[in-house]
């Protein structure tokens, strides 16, 4: 009797660990994590720690680096760019577009950007203030 006690303990323990290890989320520096709730928007994780989100309520949809990030992009054969970006609205980063960064190098290929200097890094933050992010620098390339 004691015996099967203890194991039926033990299987359940398991199996709460089970549920739990997986919802664990650590967050670094420089770091935002979005939370939904039910497939929902919930809240944005941003500060060091470690977080028990809610198993089967709350899940992590995407991790966001908050630092600023160098790219490099082809807008066509002659020409590519080189820019670093950051990103400050990190809600609208996540859900303007599946896939923010994707869809600027689409509209910069769409406006045909080609001019270097202040006016490109205007026309580019145009753009990308769409998506939640800032371009800090960026760089022209023509071969």
């Amino acid at each position: 009797m004691m015996n099967e006690t203890f194991r039926a303990i033990l299987v359940l323990f398991l199996l709460v660990i089970l549920v739990i290890i997986p919802n664990i989320k650590f967050v670094k520096d420089k770091q935002a994590k979005v939370v939904e709730r039910f497939g929902k928007f919930h809240r944005i994780i941003d500060q060091r720690g470690i977080y028990i989100l809610i198993p089967l309520y709350e899940r992590v949809v995407e991790s966001v680096p908050l630092e600023p990030i160098k790219k490099h992009f082809k807008l066509d054969d002659e020409i590519s760019i080189e820019y670093t970006y950051e990103v400050f609205n990190v809600e609208k980063f996540v859900y303007e577009s599946i896939d923010s960064i994707h869809a600027f190098h689409e509209e910069l290929i769409n406006h045909e950007i080609h001019e270097d200097g202040i006016d490109m890094l205007e026309n580019m933050n145009e753009i990308s203030n769409h998506y939640g992010f800032k371009v800090i620098e960026c760089k022209i390339n023509n071969k």
